[in-house]
């Protein structure tokens, strides 16, 4: 069976934390750069995530992260569920749709 992966827009939150923290900027400079519609191994963007947290010695990396995102991050996913008729429909629409920037990972709304 294949490997479990995640869109590289999940990633890139990240790496806007890591460069704007001044870390190894070969590396965030080739994440950066990465397509956003690519794929990356579930294994290896948990690996570099927990390198991430221990790199900065910030286990709060993933709030910052978030807080990196702006509007058009998520790409058409995101397009699509912002075009919904309401909240209800949007949060339906990316419940049944996040296997796209996440195929190991469930998403669950509490509607």
């Amino acid at each position: 069976m294949a490997e479990h992966t995640m869109s590289m827009r999940l990633i890139q939150p990240f790496v806007k934390v890591m460069q704007r923290k001044g870390f190894d900027p070969k590396l965030v400079r080739f994440l950066q750069h990465a397509d956003p519609d690519a794929r990356i191994l579930t294994s290896t963007a948990v690996a570099l995530l927990r390198i991430s947290v221990q790199m900065t010695r910030d286990e709060g990396i993933g709030l910052e992260a978030a807080l990196e995102t702006t509007r058009g991050d998520y790409g058409d996913l995101e397009y699509a569920a912002g075009s919904c008729g309401t909240v209800g429909e949007a949060l339906d629409f990316v419940h049944s749709h996040y296997f796209v920037l996440d195929d190991a990972t469930s998403y669950d709304s509490c509607r």
